[in-house]
Parts: structure tokens; C-alpha cells; sequence
């Protein structure tokens, strides 16, 4: 049975429930908690609860504390506690069995007297409200035995069915006080004194608010406390007043009628504790904007649009079924007018209609011609949607690479089976026929693939599939995907002997269990998430299926022409080439947007020797650089030596305003970025504010003018941190944005060069303001880039909200080993010494064993601690990227 707790407090049935001894439901929770969920929204029965998840993960609130809680998770609530059930995130669920019963039904004496040291036989103390515990499989069972005991006699109602359960439910409480006992898991949710007498009042409002007498003096004398007492514990604990607490509950109640009776407004009215009728009417539509009965006629018209919508959705997938493509293009357009959404059209319509056609073609009553016209109808179904929407319209559940193996040309069932795949939600990356194992095996490195499903038709060519499964393993890639065989000479014997992971006799079945494989590792956390889910995952140390695998350094320049000269790579890109496997890259926007000086100062050449250039950059400084080498420049004569440059610069070149500011090129690339499974950054160099100012005045001049002219440092330092928002609130109406990146390199090998006080002082209120414009735009990750050791300053960063730092070059002292201890919840990325990496393979393995333990969990990034520098071989790079992604694939999590 379901409880009604989710919609309204203490339901008549609930009331009746609990009087035949207990109520015993299963719930499904699969809403994701937010900050916005308040105590009002928590379930509070005036009843004991016993809940036990027994499937899935989430999170489990008690008053205002959040507990993680997992398959195994067992809890224990007094009277009157509010609490809830959550999803973590959109692609998960936690199911909970509950027991709810009267204290007086099952117990007597000091056992249920609330207050009394053997209540309940002692699971609470006097302000231990709530007893949370971790079992093991045997405890497990053991609880899952009770529970269908349990139930089993509340429903047969055999001879002596009262007295069993009375029994049953005294010996679980008995077990659950010894699991409390001699648990090292267990944890109790303590409640103030001011939290008690909350609690009780919220009880007392859930019983009496139907009361058109009820009020708060009421409330106050039946709990001995003072009107103005109640009212100030009431505000403090709950963050809104009394009158509006009991406000909402009636009219959640009246809600809840509203959608689930016929009941007059008269009598919904006088339910929900209202005297009179216009009084309900008046406070309805203050806060609907409605009156009651507009409200009821709303409903009755959403009603009528949902039965629309189901016709219409029918019509997509009958008309997929026989392969009708132009009806498709006209109910696709029928579908978005009543506003259904993308991803509903093609579940529910197109994939829908695909499931029927494959389901009929593996009982042979449709054949190829049929799967291909329906196939045909729903690639045109998606493209018209895409044009209508312009739009991703749904993440793919997994990717396949899928071919025909090498020497064998046939491709008719290969073809078939990326049909049914597609329909599936898989993504399919088609190599064709007579593929080579090793461009399987670069297919997969490059999109990350979770499937391999090879095709041959005849018998000399099906060793072709060995000869696959011998490559992907000798390439440390066997581990990480499900390898799927067929055609007609290939039968389940010959699959199981080359080792593959699944064998089906049809396109269909294949789908299908390629499917079923691709959910099943989805719930248990491997090989799925999406390169962004990933990123920010481990930024923020939720769960990861693997550490990340991007490098955010490049090359030198003569890195470059080292390895165009000396080694032949002729692709200057070489370094971040798909082919070794990376993740999708950081999408940084900064190109098609002026995010600094507009209009940016002229470079020119001021004068030019054989060693030594002096020139204007486009930040308006003076520079002398070195001639043919990737060189930090020295700084002549900085842009900002006064508040007159300063203020100058401001006004002609720091307007966020400008229109010409964002490029025609941004939203083309804005369109193709979102196209992409890969991060996306706003801020680089120069956006910092040490780091922005150091260019600006130079560091040597910089330091001196936190001291003679520190009013000067706060406003540039204010200036531009708003000046950047103000560009950033712009760009994230149009792409979800996953990093804001701070470059500060504000640190060298003895420290900050700064104290920590005028960090705190200068920067941190502005660090405060970028992170809160991080969370108001669900920006997961704020990273800072500073060289050297900042040690002093990781405190102060975390203070402000930031969560990840780069990128600890060793030479300086810096040991990510180390600091990950020290600071588990900043992120790092970077430390791997890129000097080792230079001295060849046995120095590239050292270098990746020190690293190692920190690969398969969140909160590290393992990249170079810098830019490639040219000491390095392309051949010793090439060793150090595979050595490491081989690495991060055997750290991965696979249950």
C-alpha cells in the first residue's frame, strides 16, 4: 500500500491504517532534493515510523540534517519528526519500506511513555529523536524477515493475527535496540530542547488545524508555553510564522482534495478549518491568483490536454510502425503545439513504436523490409524534431562502436542491429565492413565506448571477432566494454570459446540486451556517465565511474617544432589527438566573446635585437620577451601606473555593456559546443584579480600599492570582478556552464607572495561573490590557478566557496599525494612532475605509481604540472598518456 504522506499530513486512511495495528507501505522516492525543500514539505506522522531502503541510494532529511542512506539503510523515528525521502540526482531512486504503528498498540506501561528511560525499550534518549543504522546482508535478512511477517498477518488476518504481530513487532524493535547497541554504524539525530517544543506544535497543528477555533493561543495553552514564546521558537526553527505555517497546511489539504474528489468547495472549505466561504475564496486566490472553482476548471482542462497528448503519442507510434513518414512529420508538430516535450515525443512516441516493431520482428512477424521503413520514419521523426527545436534532445544512455568484421563485406545485419541500437537510445559509432581490430580499438579510445558488437556472415571470417576481442585486450581496453557477437555462423558455443560477453540470434535481442546491460552498469556506477557528469562529479566528490582523463597544459611552442622536426608529427594538435582516448576537452569561451579590454590596445614591435624583443601587448604594457623562446616576458612599463590609467583603461576599454562584445561567431559556437559531452569554462588568463592586476601594474609595483594606495587595489579589484560577472550572467542564458576559472599564479616555491590577511582582506569578499553566482547558476566547479606552493592560501580559497586548484608543479614542493590528505575536500589537478616524464619509461612509471592511489575516486584531476615542456619526446609522451589512461581504466569502479 502507499501512503499518502507525500501529498497530505495524517490522512483519514492513515488514521485507519494505524488503528488495525501497523500500516505497512513501499515507496519509490525519485524526486531530487534541493535547497528549496523546507520542513513544510517533510512528511510528520504523530505515529513511530520503521523505514528500511530496500533498493537504490538517496538522501534521507530528519529536521534540518541530511543523512546519506543506501539498500541496507535502517531508521527509526520518535513521534512527530518530520523527515523525507530524495533522489541525490535525476538518474537515480531509493525505495523504502515502512512500518508506522501506535506506541500504545504494541506496547504498555513505562515502554510507551514518551519521556520514560525504557521507552520504546530505550531506543531514544531524552533528546534523541531519530536512530540511524547501517546493516550488514545477514542483518539485512533478518529485518526483511520481520517486515513479511508482518505483513503477512495484517493481510491473512488468521487465527491470532494481532497477538502474532504485537509479538513480531516488539521482538524487531528488541533486534533493532541490540543492532543500536553494537553497531559501529549507527548515528542518532539529536533534537534541542527549542526543536522538541517545534515539533510538538507542528504535531499539534497537523491534528487540530481542520478546527475552525484553532489558533495559537490555543496551541500555546496546550503545550503550557507563552503565545509570544511559541511564536519566536516557531519562527526560529522553521524560518516562517505560525499564522503561515497553519495557512499552508490547509490549503495543501485543499489541494489535495481539489485534485483527488468530487467534494463541493463548501465542503472543502470547511474541511481545511475555514469559518466561512469567502473567507476561503479570498485567501485562495491571493495565493493561486485563481479563485477555488477556476482553479478545479484549470485542472479539468490539464486533464483534457494529458489525454491529447496520449492520443497523439499512440498516433507517432502507430504511424512508426508502418512506416509513415510524413504522418510522423505532422503529429511530431501536433505534439510540440500541445506541449509535449522532445524527449517525451521520442520515448514515448517514436521509441515506443520502435520497441513494438522489434518485439514483432523477433517473432518473425515483421521481416527487414518493415524494420527498415519504421527505421527510416523515426530517423526522420528526430531530424524534424532537431529543426523544430534546435535542441539535444536526449543524452544517450550509452555508446556502441559496431562493425563488420575484417574481410567480411556483408552489412545488412550489422545495419539492422545499429537500427535497433539507435532506438535503444545507444549511440552508434559505424565503422562499416572489413574493419581492422586496431580501428576498433581506436574507436573506442576515442569515444569511450561501453559496447563492441561485431558482426560476420560467414564462417571463415567470424575468427575476425577473436582477432577484436585479442586487440582490445592487449590494448588494456578489454575491461571496459561489453563485447557483443552475431551473424550467422556464430552460435553461443563459439562466443563463450573467443571469449565475448554476449551472443543474440537477432538485431532485436541484441538491442535489447545491449540495453539491459547499459542500465544495470548505469545503476551500479560503471562505464556511463556522461564526460560532464564525470568532471563535475569529481570536483564536488560525489561518486565517479573513473577519474577524468583531460589534460588542461599544452604544449610550448617548441614543443611543438621538437616533435614536428625530430619526431615527424606533422598535426600541431597531436598532443590532445582523440586517438589516445581523451575525454571531450574543456570548452573554454573566451574567443567568440571580448571578455577583457574592448577594444583591445594594438601589438606592435617597438624594437628588435638578436636575442631580445620589446613590444606592446593588447593589455597595453610594455614587454621585453626572448626571441624564439616560450618565455615569461619582463614588464617595462605596466598599463596602470596611477588611478589615471586606471580609470582610463576603465571607461574606454572595461564596458560590459558593449554589444560588440559577443561575436556573430559566439552563437555558432555556443550551438556546437552544446553538441558536445564536454565541459564548459568561462574565465582563463587573464581573469583573475592578483593575477589580472600583477599584468596590469607588475608584481614588484603591485605589492607596493597594497600598502600606499590599498582604496585603489579594492575598487579595481571590485571593478573587475563585477565587470566579469556582468559578461558571465550574459553568457549563461544561453549554455550551462560547468567551471569559472581564476587565474591568480600568485604563489612561488617559498609561498604566497602575498600574506593571507590581504587575501582576506582584498580578494575573498570578491571570491564570495563569484561563487555565489556559481551556485545561483548551478555551476559546479570555481577552480583557481596558482603556481607554487599555496598551502596558506587553500583555506582561505575553500572558505569562499571555491573547490579546485591547479596545478602544483612538483619542482616547487608540491606532493598532490600529500595535500589531498590535508585538504580532502579541494579538488587538485595536476602534480605529475612533467621533468620525470622527460626521462623515459622507468621514470614515467615511478611518477604514475606516486600518483596511483589517488586514480578511481573524486577530487583529483592527474594532468602535468604545467605546459609540455620540450625536454619532452613525443615517443615518452606518447608512453605517459597511454600508460596513464590504462591506469585510470584499471582504477575505474565497476560495482
Amino acid at each position: 500500500m502507499r501512503h499518502e504522506t507525500d501529498n497530505i499530513r495524517n490522512t483519514d486512511k492513515e488514521k485507519k491504517e494505524v488503528k488495525d495495528l501497523v500500516s505497512l507501505g513501499t515507496i519509490r522516492y525519485d524526486k531530487v532534493y534541493s535547497d528549496e525543500v523546507s520542513l513544510f514539505d517533510l512528511s510528520q506522522h504523530r505515529y513511530i515510523e520503521i523505514c528500511y531502503v530496500t533498493e537504490g541510494a538517496g538522501l534521507h532529511r530528519i529536521w534540518n540534517k541530511i543523512y546519506s542512506c543506501k539498500k541496507g539503510s535502517l531508521s527509526i523515528l520518535n513521534i512527530a519528526v518530520p523527515h523525507g525521502w530524495f533522489a541525490k540526482d535525476k538518474d537515480q531512486s531509493v525505495t523504502v519500506s515502512n512500518i508506522i504503528f501506535d506506541i500504545n498498540d504494541i506496547l504498555i506501561g513505562e515502554l510507551a511513555e514518551i519521556g520514560n528511560r525504557r521507552f520504546l525499550f530505550n531506543l531514544f534518549s531524552s533528546n534523541n529523536f531519530a536512530v540511524n543504522i547501517k546493516l550488514d546482508l545477514k542483518q539485512q535478512k533478518i529485518i526483511e524477515d520481520f517486515y513479511n511477517d508482518i505483513q503477512d498477518e495484517q493481510v491473512k488476518k488468521k487465527s491470532e493475527w494481532k497477538t502474532i504481530v504485537i509479538s513480531k513487532m516488539m521482538m524487531l524493535l528488541i533486534y533493532a535496540k541490540r543492532l543500536a547497541e553494537n553497531n559501529e554504524t549507527v548515528s542518532y539525530m539529536e533534537m534541542s530542547e527549542e526543536e522538541q517544543i517545534v515539533s510538538r506544535v507542528i504535531q499539534y497543528i497537523n491534528n487540530n488545524y481542520n478546527d475552525p477555533a484553532f489558533s495559537m493561543q490555543k496551541t500555546a495553552d496546550e503545550l503550557y508555553i507563552s503565545k509570544a514564546s511559541l511564536s519566536r521558537k516557531f519562527y526560529n526553527i522553521m524560518g516562517e510564522h505560525f499564522s503561515d505555517y497553519v495557512r499552508n497546511s490547509r490549503f495543501k489539504r485543499a489541494i489535495y482534495l481539489m485534485q483527488n474528489t468530487q467534494m463541493s468547495n463548501e465542503n472543502i472549505a470547511e474541511q481545511c478549518g475555514y469559518k466561512d466561504i469567502p473567507t476561503f475564496y479570498r485567501q485562495f486566490k491571493k495565493i493561486y491568483g485563481v479563485t477555488p472553482q477556476r482553479y478545479r476548471e484549470q485542472l479539468l482542462t490539464a486533464n483534457n490536454r494529458k489525454k491529447v497528448q496520449n492520443d497523439i503519442l499512440l498516433t507517432i507510434s502507430e504511424n512508426l510502425q508502418r512506416g509513415k513518414t510524413n504522418e510522423i512529420i505532422s503529429s511530431i508538430e501536433a505534439a510540440l503545439d500541445v506541449g509535449l516535450q522532445p524527449e517525451t515525443i521520442i520515448n514515448e512516441g517514436l521509441i515506443a513504436g520502435m520497441n513494438i516493431i522489434g518485439a514483432r520482428f523477433r517473432e518473425n512477424k515483421v521481416f527487414v523490409p518493415e524494420v527498415l521503413v519504421a527505421a527510416r520514419a523515426m530517423n526522420k521523426g528526430i531530424q524534424q524534431l532537431k529543426t523544430s527545436v534546435f535542441t539535444e534532445l536526449s543524452t544517450p544512455i550509452g555508446t556502441a562502436v559496431i562493425c563488420t568484421v575484417k574481410g567480411d563485406m556483408h552489412d545488412i545485419g550489422k545495419n539492422l542491429v545499429k537500427i535497433m541500437l539507435e532506438a535503444q537510445n545507444i549511440r552508434c559509432i559505424d565503422l562499416g565492413v572489413d574493419v581492422d581490430p586496431q580501428e576498433v580499438v581506436s574507436a573506442v579510445k576515442k569515444h569511450d565506448a561501453q559496447l563492441v558488437c561485431a558482426s560476420a556472415l560467414l564462417t571463415t571470417t567470424r575468427i575476425g571477432q577473436k582477432e577484436i576481442i585479442d586487440a582490445l585486450t592487449e590494448a588494456g581496453l578489454r575491461e571496459q566494454v561489453y563485447i557483443m557477437v552475431g551473424g550467422a555462423p556464430v552460435t553461443q558455443e563459439f562466443a563463450d570459446e573467443i571469449g565475448a560477453d554476449c551472443y543474440t540470434k537477432d538485431a532485436a535481442s541484441a538491442a535489447q540486451a545491449a540495453k539491459e546491460f547499459l542500465l544495470k552498469t548505469k545503476r551500479e556506477g560503471m562505464n556511463i556517465m556522461t564526460n560532464k557528469e564525470r568532471f563535475r562529479n569529481c570536483a564536488i566528490g560525489k561518486d565517479i565511474d573513473r577519474t577524468p582523463f583531460m589534460f588542461y597544459f599544452g604544449p610550448w611552442g617548441e614543443t611543438i617544432e621538437r616533435w614536428k622536426q625530430e619526431d615527424g608529427i606533422e598535426d600541431p594538435g597531436a598532443w590532445c589527438a582523440a586517438e589516445f582516448g581523451f575525454d571531450q576537452g574543456i570548452q573554454i569561451i573566451s574567443g567568440p566573446v571580448y571578455m577583457f579590454y574592448y577594444p583591445a590596445f594594438e601589438y606592435k614591435v617597438l624594437e628588435e635585437t638578436d636575442r631580445h624583443i620589446i613590444y606592446q601587448d593588447m593589455h597595453g604594457s610594455i614587454l621585453q620577451g626572448m626571441k624564439g623562446k616560450s618565455a615569461i616576458p619582463k614588464i617595462l612599463k605596466p598599463a596602470v601606473t596611477c588611478r589615471e590609467d586606471w580609470e582610463k583603461i576603465r571607461d574606454e576599454r572595461l564596458n560590459p555593456d558593449i554589444e560588440e562584445r559577443f561575436t556573430p561567431f559566439f552563437y555558432d559556437y555556443v550551438k556546437a559546443v552544446k553538441e558536445m559531452d564536454a565541459p564548459v569554462q568561462i574565465g582563463a588568463y587573464p581573469y583573475g584579480l592578483f593575477g589580472t592586476l600583477r599584468d596590469m601594474i607588475g608584481v614588484e609595483e603591485l605589492c607596493y600599492m597594497f600598502y600606499d594606495e590599498p582604496e585603489l587595489i579594492h575598487e579595481m579589484m571590485d571593478y573587475i570582478t563585477d565587470f566579469w560577472l556582468k559578461l558571465y550572467e550574459k553568457i549563461v542564458q544561453y549554455i550551462d556552464v560547468d567551471i569559472i576559472h581564476i587565474w591568480e599564479d600568485m604563489s612561488g616555491k617559498s609561498g604566497s607572495i602575498i600574506s593571507p590577511d590581504m587575501v582576506r582582506e582584498f580578494m575573498l569578499p570578491n571570491y564570495k561573490k563569484i561563487c555565489d553566482f556559481a551556485k545561483k547558476h548551478n555551476i559546479a566547479v570555481i577552480a583557481v590557478d596558482t603556481d607554487g606552493i599555496c598551502d596558506d592560501l587553500i583555506p582561505l580559497f575553500a572558505e569562499a566557496g571555491i573547490n579546485m586548484m591547479m596545478p602544483f608543479e612538483v619542482a616547487a614542493g608540491n606532493d598532490v599525494v600529500e595535500l589531498r590528505k590535508r585538504f580532502p575536500n579541494m579538488s587538485l589537478m595536476g602534480g605529475i612532475d612533467k621533468m620525470e616524464i622527460a626521462k623515459g619509461k622507468e621514470a614515467i612509471d615511478r611518477e604514475l605509481d606516486r600518483i596511483e592511489p589517488l586514480l578511481g575516486k573524486p577530487g583529483y584531476y592527474p594532468a602535468l604540472d604545467h605546459l609540455i615542456n620540450p625536454e619532452i619526446s613525443y615517443k615518452d609522451y606518447v608512453y605517459f598518456v597511454e600508460e596513464l589512461r590504462k591506469r585510470i581504466y584499471n582504477n575505474r569502479k565497476t560495482c
